[in-house]
């Protein structure tokens, strides 16, 4: 089937588990839709920025209008990142890279 690849838009081809009848998976690919080794990197960083998301929505939202809650949890996602990049300059004494961020990012 073909598709595109979520992080840059690429057509791919993308190999499906089934029809979306045959099993409880309706019908997901059977690998994440990404056209390189590059972009499966930022899309590992992507879906773990979501979960971490939900996670702080579901944290810090109780008794908070749901926009407001998604807003502060971006935000400490934000900060959070903003954090990893200035501990990795100081560990690594220059400038901090995407294949150093992706690598950290991989290894949670």
């Amino acid at each position: 089937m073909k598709g595109n690849c979520e992080i840059c838009g690429n057509e791919i081809e993308i190999t499906m588990c089934c029809s979306g009848r045959d099993c409880g998976c309706l019908g997901l690919p059977i690998d994440p839709p990404v056209c390189s080794e590059k972009c499966y990197e930022q899309y590992i960083i992507k879906r773990k920025n979501e979960a971490m998301k939900e996670k702080l929505i579901e944290l810090i939202g109780f008794g908070m209008e749901p926009e407001r809650s998604e807003i502060k949890a971006n935000q400490i996602i934000v900060l959070f990142n903003q954090m990893i990049i200035d501990k990795l300059k100081e560990v690594k004494h220059r400038e901090v890279t995407f294949d150093d961020i992706s690598s950290l990012f991989i290894s949670l």
